[in-house]
Order: structure tokens, then C-alpha cells, then sequence
């Protein structure tokens, strides 16, 4: 730190004994700067931090246990109020109704019967929120009345949690919160559903769900007339609602509802009724307010930045602004004080100055002075410039190395000029069936060794095609690919080589070794900014543990790794995919396997991407 005057930092031929002096002062003006400044600044700065620490993290507290508890309590009322009316509809269903309900699918009469219970106990918002009512047993849906009833999916239930829970619940309503219902021709939406098990003394027994529009849900905690200016909700503060399996019921984000909430959001939640914590959420500091509702085992969670509520706090705390003054009159006292101890030492150079002048072999020393300093200074910032360009050269050179090896680990490099000829030779001497599978084999290889990474979904599906068709020649016609793809999403852009690996992966670990032919279905839904794709076989399937395993090693996985397997039977085919999503679009993003009644499910989650991102 130079803190002397220009004028006298060009003078740096002094004699020894003025040489002394003048890092003597110096060393002192520093250690009066450091003294009077930065030591008390520093030793201020902690105690607010300590004093404020307690006083924000209170302040947050309540203000976000208000929020909740005013949302808590509403939406308590609405849900006991539709809980009661589900109660009672369900209840209004006789023996022979049920039976009639069982046995008649699809009767007209028996559609009346359900319209006739919506209309006699739903009030006429519950009735217009109405999405569809279904009476399900174990072999799937029974009956069914709704704008929405005709083309819902709801494949084997006695295969899935919520229907064994509801016949487990002694006949109460049991609040299923938010779920993607499924609909003909791969549609699908968020509904808010109930569910009621109707049973009687012969073992007659069904369940009966409750399909409403999410906005029943989402409406009061959008509501702006809602948020006083008491309990007001900051932009940024995140509002979450998880069910007792902690799914995620209500968030902003939508692409985030029915999944899973994180690790770390769940870790803060404790035994209490209500609670209080710092979390690190989506790679952010936040406080963590949750209250529990005991009755439909819901948590509602109000998260607050930790950076906002420390500027607001701090900017109100008395320690600050007594900090500042203080800090204000210390650089007013300073400089005066730096130039009183400067000047006599100012006058002394001045003065050997004007006498070097006048005296042969002054710019001799000074030199010396000059080539002295050089070799104890130290590097300047165009030094330190450089290396801050050289680390973000190596640091972009090491991610396109990256990319670029696991694309490689897939990429087959053959000779596609060598399949051709051996197609042309087939075709000479009559051999079709090579002629067509050479043919097939040279486009998968020529797709395979492009230098794009992003295809359409239309490409890819191409692909598959002919990767199908090779794999049909050696197993004689064993494998179906069946698809489910609205038109406008097949424009999308995927990493290339996405399907082929897990597809590869379902037929060598789940349809080569299964008697009779096997079906591989893949369908694709746009979820907002987002798309998933799900591939589903009805091979051989994954056993629960391996199928958890499997689901850790994709999640803890980097794009920074290299997916070189993971588990015996994945090879780099699934890791390698994962890998690549992940480095490429980013972390949120990547593979997961789901449970399924037969075979194996995986699912892919992909920004919708329409452009090119590539270059």
C-alpha cells in the first residue's frame, strides 16, 4: 500500500539513515490504519453480526408462522368442508347401487346415480371444481362422472399405495393432495384428489375417487386480497405444502409438484408440531418455518431467504448506524493525522532533493535505488490479469474435454463406407435380409459418429428404428417399439443418443431373457419449461432394492463424472446418459427409474429445448 504523495514516491534516492526514517513512519501509519480502522470496523461488524444473528432469525420466524397460520387455518376449513362433503357423497351410496356400480360399467343409470350425488351433497364451488368421480375396485375403474372421467387412466390400483391406503383407512376420506392424473393420448394435468373406501358386510367394496381442479388448492394462497399488509408475503419467499410421504403438494414451481421434496428440506423438518431452520434449498440460505396439520398429515413450510432477511434487519439495527458514524469520523481524523506525521519527513526529502541536484552521481544511486526495489516488488496486476484469463481458458478446455469423452464412450467409430459395400454386395448376389440390415446397421453407425449433440426427438425416433430393426434380424421379429408423441413436441431438441442406450439396456436385461415377444413403449409430456420422457418395458423388471440403489447412484451423479457404469448390468449406458443431461442442461435434470406393476420405467427429464444450443 503506497500511501505517500506522488510528488515524493518519485523520489527514491534517500540516504540510509533517511532511508529508516521513512519506512519507520510508514510501518507506523500503517499500524495506525490498521489500529484505528480496520480493527474497530472489523470488531464492530462482528457484533452486529452476533447482535442481529438472534434478533432476524425471531423476526422471520414470526413473521412467517403468521403467514402460515392464517393459510393454515383457511385451508383447514376448506378441506374439512370438502372432506365432509366427500364423506357424505360417498356415504350416500347404497348396496345396490354399489353392486350396480360394480357390475354395469358404463350404464347410463349407473352415470346418473354419481351425477346425482354430486349434485345433492357438493356446494356449487366444490361442484364447479369438479374434475371427475371415480368408483375404482382392483381391476381399475368401474364408473365414472366428470368433464374429465372419459379419458382418465388409472391402470391396476390394487397395485398402488393411495387405493390399499384408502381401504386401510376404516372408511374415512383420506387426502391424496396433489396428483398428475394421466388421460388418453399421453395428456395429463395436476389435480387435487380424495379418496373413500364404500364397503359392505359381504365384501362388497370399492373406493371412490374425488378428481377436483388444483386451483381449489392454489387459489387462496395466490389470492392477493388474502396478504395483508401484516402478513405480506415477500416475491422471493418460497411457499411449500408436502403430505405425509413428503411430496411436494403446492409449490410455485409447478414442474416440482408430486415429486419428492429434497434431502435437506426434509432433514429440517422435526418431530415439533411447528418448527424453525436454516437450510440450504436449490443452492440457497434460507429460513425454514413449518407448521403440521395433524388431521391430513400436511406440512405447510414458508421459506425466507436468509439474505433478504439480513438486509432488512440490518438496516434497522441501531449498532449499524452507530458503526457508520464512528467509521465517518475515523477517515475524517485520519488523513490529518497521516499528514502531520508525514510532513517533516516531506520537508527532509525536499531538501536532499534540491542538494542531490547539485551533486555528480545522484541518478547513479538512484538507479540502484530504482533496480533494489524491482527485485523486492512484487508482480502487478497485469501479472495476476493473466493468470485469472489462463484459469478460465484451462477451466471452458476441461468441460468441452469432458463433454466431448462421454459423448465418446457411446459414439461408435466404424467404417460406414465398408457396410455400404457389404449392402451392395448383398444386393448382388440376392440376400435381402443382410442388404436391409446392412442398410440399417450403417445408418445407426453414421448417426452415431455426427458431430451434433442435439437432435430432434424425430431423429432419434429414426434411430431407434433401425436399432429395432437390427435387433428384430437377431431375434427373429422378438421386439414391438411403440410410441406416444404429439406431433408438436417431436421438434424438440435431445442430447444425441438419449433412447438408443436404455433402450439397449431394457432389451438385454429385461426382454432378451423373457419367453414371448416384448413391447417397449416410450411417451413424452410437456411439464411448463420442462419435458419427460418415459420408456417402459414389460420385461423382466428390476427388483425394489437394485431399482433404489440404481435411483441413488443417478442422483449423487455429476456431470463432471464420467458414467462409466455403476452397478453390474447398467454398463455406461444409463450412467453415460445421465452424465451427459447433467453436464450439458445442468443438474436438476437427468435419468430416474420408477416403480412399475411389470417391467422397468425409467424417466428423463429434459428442458424443452426447440432451439439449437450448440456452438
Amino acid at each position: 500500500m503506497n500511501l505517500f504523495l506522488s510528488r515524493y514516491s518519485k523520489t527514491p534516492h534517500k540516504a540510509p539513515g533517511i532511508s529508516r526514517l521513512y519506512m519507520k513512519l510508514k510501518s507506523r501509519i500503517i499500524l495506525y490504519f490498521f489500529l484505528m480502522v480496520i480493527l474497530p470496523v472489523t470488531a464492530a461488524v462482528l457484533v452486529i453480526y452476533l447482535h442481529t444473528r438472534s434478533l432476524m432469525a425471531q423476526a422471520t420466524y414470526e413473521a412467517s408462522l403468521t403467514r402460515i397460520l392464517k393459510e393454515y387455518n383457511y385451508i383447514g376449513y376448506c378441506l374439512g368442508e370438502l372432506e365432509l362433503a366427500i364423506d357424505t357423497s360417498a356415504g350416500s351410496i347404497s348396496y345396490g347401487q354399489l353392486a350396480g356400480l360394480l357390475k354395469k360399467p358404463g350404464d347410463e343409470k349407473i352415470r346418473q346415480i354419481l351425477k346425482d350425488m354430486a349434485d345433492n351433497c357438493l356446494s356449487p364451488a366444490q361442484k364447479k371444481s369438479l374434475s371427475a368421480i371415480y368408483v375404482t375396485d382392483s381391476g381399475g375403474i368401474r364408473a365414472s362422472y366428470g368433464p374429465d372421467a372419459d379419458n382418465a387412466v388409472i391402470s391396476d390400483p390394487a397395485s398402488q399405495k393411495w387405493y390399499r391406503d384408502a381401504l386401510d383407512n376404516g372408511g374415512k376420506v383420506l387426502m391424496l393432495g396433489t396428483v398428475q392424473r394421466f388421460y388418453a393420448e399421453g395428456k395429463s394435468r395436476l389435480v387435487l384428489c380424495a379418496a373413500k373406501s364404500v364397503s359392505f358386510s359381504d365384501n362388497t367394496r370399492a373406493v371412490v375417487l374425488f378428481d377436483f381442479n388444483h386451483s381449489l388448492l392454489t387459489d387462496f394462497l395466490r389470492a392477493p386480497e388474502r396478504r395483508t399488509s401484516s402478513g405480506m408475503q415477500p416475491e422471493n419467499t418460497e411457499r411449500l405444502i408436502l403430505d405425509r410421504d413428503g411430496c411436494i403438494l403446492y409449490s410455485r414451481d409447478e414442474g416440482e409438484l408430486t415429486a419428492k421434496a429434497s434431502e435437506a428440506l426434509l432433514a429440517g423438518i422435526g418431530d415439533e408440531q411447528e418448527g424453525f431452520a436454516r437450510i440450504n434449498y436449490n443452492n440457497l440460505n434460507y429460513y425454514m418455518t413449518y407448521v403440521k396439520d395433524p388431521e391430513f398429515n400436511w406440512v405447510f413450510i414458508d421459506l425466507a431467504p436468509v439474505s433478504g432477511a439480513t438486509g432488512r434487519l440490518w438496516l434497522r439495527s441501531p449498532l449499524l448506524i452507530a458503526c457508520l458514524a464512528v467509521f465517518g469520523l475515523i477517515c475524517l481524523i485520519y488523513p490529518g493525522m497521516m499528514l502531520r506525521q508525514l510532513k517533516p519527513i516531506n520537508e527532509l526529502l525536499s531538501v536532499i532533493s534540491d542538494y542531490e541536484g547539485h551533486i555528480p552521481g545522484g541518478a547513479g544511486n538512484a538507479s540502484l535505488l530504482q533496480a533494489q526495489d524491482a527485485r523486492s516488488g512484487m508482480g502487478g496486476s497485469s501479472d495476476i490479469d493473466s493468470l485469472i484469463d489462463k484459469i478460465s481458458s484451462i477451466r471452458l478446455r476441461q468441460k468441452e474435454a469432458e463433454l466431448n469423452s462421454l459423448q465418446n464412450q457411446i459414439n461408435p467409430h466404424f467404417l460406414y463406407n465398408t457396410l455400404e459395400s457389404i449392402r451392395g454386395a448383398a444386393l448382388y448376389h440376392g440376400l435381402p435380409e443382410i442388404a436391409s440390415m446392412a442398410k440399417s446397421l450403417s445408418l445407426l453407425f453414421r448417426y452415431s459418429i455426427s458431430e451434433r449433440v442435439l437432435v430432434t426427438v424425430k431423429e432419434e425416433l429414426q434411430h431407434l428404428e433401425n436399432y429395432i430393426s437390427i435387433q428384430n434380424f437377431r431375434f427373429e421379429n422378438k421386439f414391438q417399439l411403440q410410441h406416444s408423441i404429439p406431433p408438436e413436441l417431436m421438434n424438440y431438441k435431445i442430447l444425441k443418443l438419449t433412447l438408443q442406450p436404455l433402450i439397449e439396456n431394457s432389451i438385454k436385461h429385461g426382454l432378451e431373457m423373457k419367453l414371448g415377444k416384448g413391447t417397449i413403449r416410450i411417451e413424452i409430456l410437456q411439464l411448463n419449461s420442462n419435458i419427460k420422457i418415459v420408456i417402459s418395458d414389460d420385461g423382466l423388471g428390476i427388483p425394489a432394492k437394485k431399482l433404489e440403489e440404481l435411483n441413488r447412484s443417478l442422483a449423487s451423479i455429476k456431470g463432471r463424472d464420467q458414467g462409466t457404469g455403476g452397478g453390474s448390468g447398467t454398463g455406461i449406458g444409463v450412467m453415460n446418459v445421465n452424465a451427459r443431461i447433467k453436464l450439458y442442461f445442468g443438474e436438476q435434470y437427468g435419468l430416474r427409474f420408477r416403480d412399475a406393476a411389470a417391467g422397468t420405467t425409467v424417466e428423463i427429464t429434459l428442458p424443452a429445448v426447440t432451439d439449437n444450443l450448440e456452438g
